[in-house]
């Protein structure tokens, strides 16, 4: 009998040790997915947005530095369609879309030539702006990942005429980038 009562404690340690083992494997997959599902935004934004900006050749700076840039008085120039631009823009912005910078120039009234901050929804139409205004002689700057990073890492530098912020995404396949509390906005083709 003492033999027996041995085998069950014996087999109710290894079982409960196999539990413990079960429910420690379930609490890291749960926060595994909970991490991947945090970082995905963050990471997707970080490659997408560097490697538009990469693209284009312009010198890029993060969201800190371009705050920093403007609150020292660089312009801060929104390359989007007025229509984008109305949805939400960053605090403090003037918007001259793409085709008029790239047909016109920017135009700065005064003799100095301040520093050119500009962005757009992720980076890749400023960064084309930034680099053909460096080319003609303007320190532009591209803010890498566009106002999808302002969104995240400063979402009070944005303005949005909404209650709950609002962001243009440019297109359907960018919304995933945006943050859970801003609604994304997605304009038909027809429609601007």
């Amino acid at each position: 009998m003492t033999t027996d009562t041995t085998s069950d404690v014996g087999a109710s340690a290894s079982e409960e040790k196999r539990q413990r083992r079960r429910r420690f494997l379930v609490i890291a997959i749960v926060l595994s997915v909970a991490a991947i599902v945090q970082w995905h935004r963050d990471i997707g934004l970080a490659v997408l947005g560097r490697w538009h900006h990469w693209r284009t050749g312009a010198v890029g700076v993060d969201v800190a530095t371009a705050r920093a840039r403007v609150d020292a008085g660089a312009i801060l120039v929104d390359v989007r369609e007025p229509g984008e631009f109305e949805v939400s823009h960053l605090r403090g912005a003037i918007n001259v879309p793409i085709d008029d910078l790239l047909k016109n120039g920017l135009r700065v009234d005064g003799t100095s030539r301040p520093d050119v901050v500009l962005y757009c929804t992720i980076g890749r139409r400023s960064g084309v702006v930034a680099k053909r205004l460096s080319d003609d002689g303007i320190d532009a700057y591209n803010l890498v990942g566009g106002i999808l990073s302002v969104a995240g890492a400063a979402p009070d530098w944005i303005e949005s005429a909404d209650e709950r912020p609002r962001l243009h995404v440019w297109s359907a396949d960018y919304a995933w980038l945006a943050p859970p509390d801003f609604a994304t906005v997605v304009f038909s083709e027809s429609g601007g």
